[in-house]
């Protein structure tokens, strides 16, 4: 959902770019690297959930449904709450309806500013290598550690390969897997990691 939310962010000005930093509250949480400021860009690098959270708050439940539904985003249901719907609560989606997500974000075809996607797409890069590049969002439900998520897609000079991969684990073994796959189809070099 951070992807959905960057857009989101962008679009309703809650941040005006993706380098405006947001204070860390000095709330300590689980991983070291959320318990300082962040912007945007590195909130999503990070995974730092504390700033969605306050971004969603800033854009509120009326203009986050809004969009959520102009995205036609999984079920898109908020109602688990402004800070949390996404966060192993209301919002469900699958993998197919990832990928088709992806799939528009990449063929800028969503129905926001070309100039927004394009600032989400590059603060995605995970991988960048001569010879493709891998733009992608892990994501892990925290409660249980049960549910992890890859999503993304690789640009190569030839083709983009869209994936949204879900494994009953983390977020790291749902990237994991789906690398190991790209090296498997020759769609990524196999000593990249």
């Amino acid at each position: 959902m951070k992807v959905p939310n960057a857009i989101i962010g962008l679009t309703m000005k809650a941040v005006k770019d993706e380098y405006e930093v947001k204070r860390w509250d000095g709330v300590v949480r689980e991983l070291e690297e959320w318990n300082t400021d962040h912007s945007l860009a590195s909130a999503m690098r990070q995974s730092a959930i504390w700033f969605y959270q306050d971004m969603a708050r800033d854009i509120g439940t009326k203009q986050m449904q809004s969009n959520i539904n102009k995205l036609n985003y999984g079920n898109q249901d908020i109602s688990g709450g402004i800070d949390t719907f996404w966060l192993d609560s209301s919002l469900k989606i699958s993998a197919s309806e990832q990928a088709r997500f992806i799939d528009n974000l990449v063929k800028e075809e969503l129905l926001f500013d070309k100039q927004v996607l394009k600032t989400v797409k590059r603060m995605m890069i995970n991988d960048d290598q001569d010879n493709y590049v891998i733009h992608g969002k892990t994501g892990t439900r925290l409660s249980d550690l049960g549910l992890g998520w890859y999503v993304g897609y690789v640009e190569t000079s030839k083709d983009v390969w869209v994936f949204a991969t879900n494994v009953d684990s983390s977020g790291t073994v749902a990237k994991n897997i789906t690398l190991e796959c790209l090296r498997e189809l020759k769609i990524i070099n196999s000593h990249s990691r």
